[in-house]
């Protein structure tokens, strides 16, 4: 190696290349091509373009799956809300008959014990006949 002016080396011609006596540096680097660039441009766009299509199918078929889970819920809300409907429509019916005939069946000496259960059992705790 030559030394400079300054007092440092400077690098022989056998170093300059990067190899000393025929074997390469550690420093010295291969420099990339530009093709790997250009490939990892179109390995992320093939990606993406690949990627897009599932991610669309896996969004449809959540969002079919979604709507009939909706549908299904609707259809048992529907069903209940009608039972419900049913035996509301039979409690008002046995309410209402049950006081007529607590109002038929009374008389001077108050209702029947019979009676007074049967209008217990509608949930009426008193009942009185005025004139």
């Amino acid at each position: 190696m030559a030394t400079s002016r300054a007092g440092t080396t400077a690098p022989s011609d056998s170093t300059k290349n990067g190899k000393v006596d025929g074997m390469a540096t550690r420093s010295s680097k291969k420099k990339r091509p530009h093709g790997h660039k250009l490939q990892f441009i179109l390995f992320a766009a093939l990606v993406t373009i690949s990627a897009l299509p599932v991610i669309l199918l896996e969004a449809w078929v959540q969002h079919s799956a979604y709507q009939r889970e909706i549908q299904t819920v609707r259809e048992k809300h529907l069903l209940i809300a009608r039972n419900l409907s049913g035996v509301l429509d039979r409690y008002i019916t046995d309410v209402e008959e049950g006081f007529r005939a607590a109002v038929a069946s009374a008389d001077e000496n108050g209702a029947h014990p019979a009676m007074t259960r049967l209008l217990r059992s509608l949930s009426f705790l008193h009942d009185c006949v005025l004139n």
